[in-house]
């Protein structure tokens, strides 16, 4: 739902910027249902949303069993072994979960955006577009080595010359 409503926000956005631009306002047609479902379907960096969703999940079922071998080779009783280990969740395990997921929501968010910019310029027979990115003290080389570079539309490619170019 979030990411639906944040499609057709990008879609109406660039569409308004597109109207601005020009000069004139112009009719146009809605971003079609297919259309969204298309790039909320396609994969970003090799995976869907969510198989990313559950692989990050999983980090916390992959330590599970690492310490319960070495809580039986070490002695550690099971009771102290289940206390130590909900400890860790409360503090490292969710630490890397909050992380992992605010990272997995920026970077798709980025994805379904830029996607829905290009189904714009599609409607409106954009031909090129300029990879902007914002240069300051985190921007990656990447972005920095993109910045101001003109694309043609119909080669627009995720990871390749339009964002996200990696996750954040």
């Amino acid at each position: 739902i979030v990411l639906g409503k944040i499609i057709d926000d990008a879609y109406y956005r660039t569409m308004f910027h597109i109207q601005k631009g020009v000069g004139y306002g112009f009719s146009f047609n809605p971003l079609s249902k297919s259309a969204a479902n298309e790039i909320l379907r396609n994969l970003w960096s090799g995976k869907s949303w969510s198989s990313r969703v559950w692989t990050n999940t999983n980090i916390l079922a992959d330590r599970l069993p690492k310490s319960i071998m070495a809580s039986f080779l070490s002695g550690i009783n099971p009771t102290d072994l289940v206390r130590e280990f909900q400890e860790q969740a409360k503090t490292q395990i969710m630490t890397q979960a909050t992380y992992f997921a605010r990272r997995l929501v920026y970077t798709e968010i980025t994805y379904v955006a830029n996607m829905t910019e290009i189904e714009s310029y599609n409607e409106c027979d954009v031909l090129d577009y300029i990879f902007l990115a914002t240069l300051d003290l985190v921007t990656s080389e990447i972005c920095r080595d993109l910045d101001g570079k003109e694309f043609p539309v119909a080669e627009a490619a995720p990871g390749v010359n339009l964002a996200p170019m990696h996750p954040f």
